[in-house]
């Protein structure tokens, strides 16, 4: 007899994954309201009760992994993005001047262009 909550030839693991990346898809799409569980689990290829097996909570516990799981990749792009700057802004010149004052159009169109250069090495690092 097989697991209960697995899908055709996988384990509960990737089941779960599998089941959340379809209903990930739905949400994006559809929005929250439109995400039919029964299209979910048809799609996946397990019976509906299989998903409560994984969410027992239902689709609010479902959307709040897959929340919670974005979270975690962004975090983890951000961290990789951190480690991978050449140069930290500090060190590469681009410090924001502290003080009272405004700073000049130089050090401020500066801190600009490193503020910008620093923002894409971290969308490419995300991206990756």
């Amino acid at each position: 007899m097989a697991e209960p909550g697995v899908g055709a030839g996988g384990s509960s693991a990737a089941t779960r994954e599998r089941i959340m990346d379809v209903a990930e898809e739905h949400l994006v799409r559809l929005g929250y309201r439109a995400v039919s569980l029964q299209r979910v689990a048809r799609e996946v290829g397990v019976a509906k009760p299989a998903l409560y097996y994984h969410f027992p909570q239902g689709k609010e516990e479902l959307v709040v992994a897959i929340l919670h799981h974005s979270l975690v990749r962004v975090r983890a792009g951000l961290t990789r993005a951190m480690a991978a700057a050449t140069a930290p802004m500090g060190r590469a010149g681009c410090a924001r001047p502290h003080g009272g004052s405004a700073p000049s159009p130089a050090v401020a169109g500066g801190w600009r262009r490193c503020t910008t250069r620093f923002v894409l090495s971290i969308s490419a690092t995300m991206s990756r």
